[in-house]
């Protein structure tokens, strides 16, 4: 089975992206990885990785267009399974492995699932974990695993109005829940998340780090859409295979 882990970067510090570029080389089973810049290519990476792809420019919709276009790339490029991963963020050396014996478990064979949903642990900026709890009812991008199955959803992070790009996991979770594929969860965490939203250690009455980031708009998006036409309105639905007005 040929494995790609997909990862757009931006202006990240070369040791950021060194410890989630090592953290798939780290895989038990063989991966490769996509890493595609979003305007601010670093050259040594091309060293590093099975692909390094510059897209010349920033387009600025929270890495969407970048993650997009690598996961379509290793599609078409004939990758059985495609992982996606911030570049600020790092997998245990188990991850593929566990995606992979979690599909097996539950369907007898990966062929057979669409996506499994990896868990993920949250880490403070110091790297030291914490126990704050997934929020109900969401996947963060970082704990997608899909198979070819899941493929076709892939277009929905280049097709998503740029007014939801601050919002683009939550709007990617509803595109494939509302799609009703078959997909199985992993008992453990194994990816890890570098929690800097504040407001998550707030709620958890946790110390919030330095350098912590307010919670963005959430609602923006919604309503500049309904602000638009009828006709727009249907657009949009159509690019992402769903109303998101409901």
């Amino acid at each position: 089975m040929k494995i790609a882990f997909i990862t757009p970067y931006y202006k990240e510090d070369a040791q950021v992206i060194e410890r989630c570029i090592k953290s798939v080389e780290a895989q038990t089973l063989k991966c490769d990885h996509f890493l595609i810049s979003d305007g601010f290519p670093q050259g040594w990476i091309s060293t590093r990785v099975a692909r390094h792809v510059q897209l010349g420019r920033c387009h600025e919709d929270y890495g969407n267009t970048p993650r997009g276009l690598g996961a379509q790339l290793a599609a078409c490029e004939g990758y059985d399974a495609i992982g996606l991963l911030d570049a600020d963020c790092w997998l245990d050396s188990t991850h593929a492995e566990a995606c992979l014996k979690t599909a097996i478990g539950n369907y007898g064979s990966p062929y057979d699932c669409d996506y499994v949903v990896a868990k993920r642990r949250f880490v403070r900026p110091d790297l030291t974990p914490t126990d704050i709890l997934e929020e109900p009812d969401h996947i963060d991008t970082n704990c997608f695993f899909m198979f070819r199955g899941a493929f076709g959803l892939l277009p929905v992070w280049n097709l998503m109005p740029k007014q939801f790009a601050n919002v683009c996991d939550r709007v990617f979770y509803k595109a494939i829940m509302n799609a009703k594929l078959d997909h199985a969860t992993n008992k453990t965490a194994t990816v890890n998340y570098l929690n800097l939203w504040a407001a998550t250690y707030e709620a958890a009455g946790q110390p919030v780090p330095e350098g912590a980031k307010p919670n963005i708009d959430g609602e923006s998006g919604y309503r500049w859409l309904r602000e638009q036409s009828k006709r727009n309105q249907t657009i949009v639905q159509r690019l992402v295979g769903i109303d998101l007005q409901q």
